[in-house]
């Protein structure tokens, strides 16, 4: 879980295992099981559901109560239900609650990896998706086939036990603007193509630049697929020029993706191991350093250029980097990259631990909880108070993808000019009269824009909303022509001029992801449009070989782009052999400057503590910040 794993470093300081003991709360089900008839007890990672809270703008209750209220109005045999939602930090100590037997949970959320782990130690049972038709019917086809397709160690398949969450990939936050890497002679433009592979981590250029995740998982599948490279190379050249098919493609790349997961340890894999080991050991000299949550905000406060990271904080770190709030005044744009010869995509998923104490009622409330949250319109909740990517389709979260992303959801706006040409009023919302209703309406986009628009409103005088007090003075505009037109000024958004075709704009196709999960207007049909959206900042470069981009890209990359990610399985057997790599690497030689970074960690560590305990207020903030950037 990529939000989980953040701080899964801070539990092997025995020094704050005190201070921290207070996340590892105990189930709770069994002190509220004598005052309900129904207990369902859920095990998440902290702030990643929907939770009520109208300081930051979300004013409905936690979605538990929501699932509460929604089972005593539609089952009434289970009226008294409460759910026990607990939370904790990483999926390791998920991992440990159950092995220990100490608690027992009916639902909880961990990450592909982990699922693996239980699934091949036999903690988990079947989820029945007859029972969970939401998922069925709105989960992405070609996301879910993910799921679908990982076979654990013991043959069973992960798709029978697991309701997709969140997923994500993982890539290269960078700031092409960095100062210290301009300063070396790298052009932005240069930087975006550097970032395009892998390599670019141990380019001498972003020397003490860059950090890379404290994991083994995450750094492991980058070396890996660096050492590959020219292998890697030769089998996308294969597939472009239409050699290979893209199913051929992607069983190949996933066989050098997994190679540790794939066979049994032999003298080959002794020696690509120790081959991989001195790699990880030049990243190590070449990076600023190693971190798990810090990442995205060193980014954005200028302490490091590059980020290896997980598209969910890429996309957090964007907006904060986008925000003249956080930036002192002066924002930047960050962009990621999802590299050419291939990359991890993750997911997080639900599942139902084996629980000896779970009667028949327990099990069919957690199938509803699970298809409840499999719901579009209580997925886009989640979505959008998390920031990351839901595994549902549907209207609902195309809808708000849309008002995130696309262009053509913005208000047109205004700028006001006297006869000297002098700026009087700067962005101005445009409105028209609705004479049936005898009230001003906002217009945008698509009111005009839009081939399919109302034709009624082409001729309809346009107001400007110019006062800036509460009572609004609406001001005559323009006129469209019969050719739909502009008479008099143009429409703006802010300082981006709106053209009367999306030419200028670049068109997003994600029919991958939402095809079979929308649903059409009564009387009409899906179309290709519908799986359209047009923005200004998709990608970078070149459109045939999409690599980079902003935080559209980052949260929804192209079909091309998913087609060359696989799932990272887990190592098996083999496990322990990887988990000594990693030791290995982390206690090797030291550069000065860790040296002198480890010397001045232990003073740090009990300001981590105290930000760790502020750490979800901060979240949320940070979050609404987000989300006001988007609308804004």
């Amino acid at each position: 879980m990529k939000t989980s794993v953040k701080i899964a470093l801070l539990f092997a300081l025995p020094t704050l295992t005190m201070t921290l003991s207070a996340w590892n709360a105990p189930n709770r089900s069994a002190n509220v099981s004598h005052a309900y008839s129904h207990v369902l007890s859920v095990l998440n990672v902290e702030d990643y559901i929907y939770i009520n809270d109208p300081d930051y703008g979300y004013d409905e209750d936690d979605l538990v109560i929501q699932f509460e209220d929604y089972i005593k109005e539609n089952y009434p045999q289970y009226s008294d239900v409460k759910v026990v939602y607990d939370t904790t930090d990483t999926p390791e100590t998920m991992y440990n609650k159950l092995k220990t037997g100490k608690s027992q949970y009916d639902i909880i959320c961990p990450s592909d990896y982990m699922i693996q782990k239980m699934l091949s130690e036999d903690m988990l049972e079947k989820i029945d998706r007859e029972k969970v038709p939401n998922y069925v019917d709105y989960a992405s086809p070609t996301i879910s086939q993910y799921i679908d397709s990982i076979e654990a160690a013991n043959g069973e398949i992960v798709g029978d036990y697991t309701v997709g969450y969140m997923w994500g990939t993982l890539g290269i936050l960078f700031n092409p603007t960095y100062q210290l890497i301009n300063n070396r002679g790298m052009e932005p433009e240069d930087v975006i193509d550097a970032m395009q592979s892998w390599s670019a981590l141990w380019n001498k250029t972003f020397n003490g630049v860059t950090s890379i995740k404290d994991s083994v998982r995450d750094t492991l599948c980058v070396v890996t697929l660096n050492h590959f490279d020219e292998e890697l190379t030769a089998l996308r050249g294969q597939y472009v020029e239409g050699e290979i098919t893209a199913e051929e493609y992607k069983n190949q790349l996933d066989t050098y993706f997994n190679i540790f997961s794939s066979k049994k340890w032999d003298d080959e894999l002794q020696t690509l191991r120790n081959e991989l080991y001195q790699e990880m050991l030049t990243l190590k000299s070449n990076i600023f350093g190693l971190e798990v949550d810090n990442g995205k905000l060193d980014i954005v406060t200028g302490k490091i250029g590059v980020n290896l990271a997980w598209s969910g904080d890429a996309v957090y770190a964007m907006s904060l980097a986008a925000d003249p709030d956080e930036t002192n005044g002066n924002p930047f744009d960050l962009y990621y990259s999802v590299p050419e010869n291939g990359s991890n995509i993750w997911f997080d998923g639900w599942v139902m631990p084996k629980n000896r104490n779970r009667n028949p009622d327990q099990t069919e409330l957690a199938h509803l909880f699970l298809d409840f949250l499999s719901n579009p319109e209580i997925a886009a909740k989640n979505m959008d108070y998390t920031g990351y990517t839901s595994f549902i389709g549907g209207n609902d979260i195309r809808d708000l993808v849309r008002d995130w992303y696309d262009i053509r959801t913005d208000e047109i706006y205004y700028d006001v000019y006297d006869e000297n040409d002098e700026l009087l009023y700067e962005g101005a919302s445009v409105y028209y009269l609705d004479t049936n209703e005898n009230e001003y309406v906002e217009v945008g986009y698509n009111d005009f824009l839009k081939e399919s628009h109302d034709s009624s409103l082409d001729e309809m005088l346009l107001f400007a909303d110019i006062s800036e007090e509460e009572e609004p003075d609406y001001q005559p505009v323009y006129l469209l022509d019969e050719n739909d037109e502009l008479t008099d000024i143009q429409k703006t958004y802010g300082d981006l001029t709106i053209v009367n075709d999306d030419s200028e704009l670049q068109e997003v196709s994600l029919e991958y992801f939402f095809k079979d999960t929308l649903e059409a207007e009564e009387g009409e049909e899906i179309e290709e449009s519908d799986y359209l959206f047009y923005s200004d900042s998709y990608y970078v470069g070149d459109e045939d070989n999409i690599s980079v981009g902003g935080d559209f890209f980052c949260q929804y990359p192209d079909e091309e782009t998913i087609n060359r990610c696989c799932i990272m399985k887990d190592f098996g057997d083999n496990n322990a052999k990887i988990i000594q790599l990693w030791e290995d690497f982390k206690v090797g030689e030291l550069p000065n400057w860790a040296i002198i970074i480890l010397s001045i960690e232990v003073g740090a560590m009990v300001a981590v503590a105290i930000y760790l305990f502020a750490r979800k207020r901060i979240a949320k903030a940070l979050r609404t910040q987000r989300k006001q950037i988007k609308q804004d």
